[in-house]
């Protein structure tokens, strides 16, 4: 069972194989009203609310093979992943969502794939006592290398 596999199988449970494909996972502008408009008394503008399960599926569906797709389409996942237990779903998130599904469909065969090589794991980390002026907290980071490839 294979990335493309999957995405055929997922859209026609989730009764979408007719969407069509996307180029970008996202649309800059939606996401903004998304995050703008989302829990605020102005959320009517982004539509009538939508059954919660129906997101809910859809976005849960698209949690797997946007994590094998592209980063983008990763992230999109995460933040439509972010509203699915409120009840404050309106038609722009249900509209956000297929359009990652479109861009998925349009992009199933561009899978993410580690060949065999180098996969040295390498990490790293700073600290800064005291370092915030307003707090006096100290700060800290991290990093961390797969093959040369950061991936935190």
């Amino acid at each position: 069972y294979n990335h493309a596999q999957y995405i055929d199988g997922m859209l026609h449970k989730q009764g979408i194989t007719d969407i069509p494909g996307q180029d970008s996972p996202f649309l800059p502008i939606t996401m903004d009203r998304l995050n703008k408009y989302s829990r605020t008394d102005k959320e009517s503008c982004l539509g009538d609310k939508v059954h919660i399960t129906d997101y809910q599926s859809i976005v849960g569906a698209l949690q797997y093979p946007a994590q094998h797709s592209t980063p983008a389409a990763t992230a999109t996942a995460r933040i439509l992943a972010q509203y699915m237990s409120e009840g404050h779903v309106r038609t722009e998130h249900m509209q956000a969502a297929r359009h990652l599904a479109g861009y998925l469909k349009q992009h199933k065969h561009a899978e993410m794939v580690m060949e065999p090589g180098d996969v040295r794991i390498t990490s790293g980390g700073d600290a800064g006592y005291a370092s915030c002026m307003r707090t006096r907290r100290s700060r800290t980071g991290l990093w961390v290398k797969v093959g040369g490839a950061t991936v935190l």
